[in-house]
């Protein structure tokens, strides 16, 4: 999986086609989720050591938010699990995102499924954000509002 698919800033299609093959094995969590990603990794002896890291990393965001993550996505289809992890959990843009999608993909699903994903998790992390940035304080902490 190298640069080649890479479109400016965007992410290599191979990395996020590896993420949503990994959610896909690792989901239905019938054996421990470290040891069936490793089997993910042994089946995919070409992924490099970044490639794995960004799968990993993945993975984990999404089983840590996987109810979250479905219930934004209204989906359980890994692609699209995929896309809204990266977005939501690992703090990709929807432009860089986008930018992974081949073009076949991109003809079919963008103005559907994976546009209104991507739309629906971006406006929920904008959300999210600007309700810590207004409760908290330069140091992090909870402003105390007065009652």
């Amino acid at each position: 999986m190298s640069n080649a698919g890479r479109a400016g800033t965007g992410l290599p299609p191979g990395r996020v086609t590896a993420l949503a093959d990994a959610i896909r094995t690792v989901a239905p969590l019938d054996a421990p989720a470290d040891a069936r990603l490793r089997q993910f990794f042994r089946a995919r002896p070409q992924m490099g050591v970044q490639d794995r890291a960004f799968v990993a990393e993945g993975v984990f965001a999404f089983l840590r938010h996987r109810r979250s993550l479905e219930a934004l996505a209204a989906t359980s289809e890994p692609r699209l699990l995929a896309l809204a992890t990266l977005v939501r959990e690992l703090g990709k843009s929807v432009r860089e995102v986008e930018a992974a999608l081949t073009s076949d993909e991109r003809e079919r699903i963008v103005g559907d499924d994976v546009g209104r994903v991507l739309r629906r998790v971006k406006v929920k992390v904008d959300f999210e954000h600007r309700m810590s940035v207004d409760h908290t304080s330069d140091n992090g902490r909870a402003k105390t509002v007065p009652a």
